[in-house]
């Protein structure tokens, strides 16, 4: 387990990989404490669309349809060169009352992004606990995981606590 301090005092990053049980998936483990309530920081969660506007390297973020209480996003996200842009159309669930939101990858240039983001109430702070299954395929460089565990998915949850810190609820 890889622990990362962050920039607030007291408040720290913890993110894991590990292998799924057929060996073929990492599994990616990640939590994260915003000094903001729970119903703050779902605001910032539930709008995937605003996502490119703040969460790094995120160029696009495009609903294309509602059923059956699943969203469908078209998302394209910018690795550092020389990687190509990673394309992906998710089917995304949100459900509200129980703060989680859950994502699989219905088509893409990559093998598997499947997760889900629990939001834990903790009175006056909110804990961000996210598992992802993702697979880049034979094509990319495991070395591309390494980078987005070590330093994308930390850059992702800082600038989701930054946008909560700066919205209007910033208060609460």
């Amino acid at each position: 387990m890889m622990i990362v301090p962050v920039a607030n005092a007291g408040t720290s990053l913890i993110t894991s990989v590990e292998n799924s049980a057929d060996q073929k998936h990492k599994i990616v483990h990640a939590s994260y404490v915003i000094e903001r309530t729970s119903t703050c920081v779902w605001k910032s969660l539930n709008t995937p669309e605003q996502f490119p506007q703040f969460i790094p390297r995120l160029s696009k973020a495009k609903h294309l349809d509602t059923q059956d209480g699943k969203e469908k996003f078209f998302v394209i996200i910018d690795p550092p060169f020389p990687f190509k842009e990673i394309i992906n159309v998710l089917s995304v669930t949100f459900i509200p009352e129980k703060n989680e939101i859950f994502w699989e990858m219905l088509e893409g240039n990559i093998a598997k992004n499947d997760g889900h983001v629990t939001l834990i109430d903790m009175g006056t702070s909110a804990k961000l606990s996210v598992k992802m299954l993702l697979d880049l395929g034979g094509s990319w460089p495991k070395s591309l995981t390494a980078w987005g565990v070590k330093y994308y998915l930390p850059k992702v949850l800082r600038s989701i606590e930054k946008r909560v810190l700066d919205s209007s609820c910033a208060g609460s």
